[in-house]
């Protein structure tokens, strides 16, 4: 790896991890407006962490304004189409 990739790399793994800071509370949101329309037998720490997954996911793949996009729509809780 040449140092221009190797900068291009850390810059995008800190966009990413900017990323995910910003919108970490906007999954427990969602995760706990979904809690209310699931069964009992789901758990609110469940939701949470499947909504981690598809931000980290999202945010590792996409560029930044794309990836804010998708984590809006579907992909945090697994429902977009893979």
């Amino acid at each position: 790896m040449n140092a221009a990739s190797a900068y291009s790399a850390g810059r995008a793994a800190g966009e990413a991890d900017r990323l995910v800071l910003q919108h970490a509370e906007l999954v427990e949101a969602i995760a706990y407006h979904l809690a209310g329309r699931l069964p009992p037998s789901v758990e609110v720490d469940d939701l949470i962490q499947a909504g981690m997954l598809g931000l980290l996911e999202a945010a590792s793949k996409l560029r930044p304004p794309t990836a804010v996009r998708v984590l809006r729509r579907t992909r945090v809780f697994g429902f977009g189409a893979r």
